[in-house]
């Protein structure tokens, strides 16, 4: 277990302890948000995957999120009777 923050450092700077790069899998699976996402990406990939990821929820409003988020919240809430399946609840089929 590493503790001190110059320990850390150096883990993370070790090439034994970089993330593989991961290959786009089938549609909707695992395998395919890991080949699409900055995270596991080659480093030459890595910037222009994490500048798109940051640049999609910039222009949103934090607040406004939040207050969305509560309201949706609640709606389910009041119409679940007691019993509220949360992942069916929140999931959102995203057209391809």
């Amino acid at each position: 277990m590493l503790t001190r923050y110059a320990d850390v450092r150096a883990a993370l700077a070790a090439a034994a302890c970089r993330v593989p790069h991961a290959r786009p899998g089938n549609a909707s699976t695992l395998g395919w948000l890991r080949g699409l996402v900055s995270r596991f990406s080659a480093p030459e990939d890595h910037p222009a995957r994490r500048a798109a990821g940051l640049a999609a929820p910039a222009p949103l409003d934090p607040d406004e999120l939040r207050a969305e988020a509560a309201r949706r919240t609640a709606d389910s809430l009041d119409r679940s009777g007691g019993r509220l399946d949360v992942p069916s609840a929140l999931v959102e089929v995203i057209p391809r």
